[in-house]
């Protein structure tokens, strides 16, 4: 592939994984939420982790699961598959 081409395919990849992150405005609406329940309802719906929080009931999350989504999330970008379906708890 040329350098050019190579750019572009890089620059595009750049600019899609840039859009699944929360804004500013995100964080400051989460720093005003009282509870985990009502930031993990946020996130489910004003934001790119709606996927990956499907399985979590907001009324009855652990931190520690929610750990395991967020760094799953972040790392769906950059690893196959196969490597982040076999994580855990203990393996995060």
């Amino acid at each position: 592939m040329g350098s050019v081409k190579r750019f572009a395919a890089i620059n595009t990849k750049i600019r899609a994984l840039e859009g699944r992150l929360l804004t500013g405005d995100d964080y400051e609406n989460l720093l005003d939420m009282s509870s985990l329940s009502e930031m993990i309802s946020y996130l489910k719906s004003k934001t790119s982790y709606v996927h990956h929080l499907e399985e979590i009931d907001p009324d009855n999350a652990i931190i520690d699961h929610l750990e395991v989504v967020f760094r799953k999330s972040y790392l769906c970008a950059y690893k196959p598959s196969s490597i982040i379906s076999s994580m855990t708890i203990e393996t995060l």
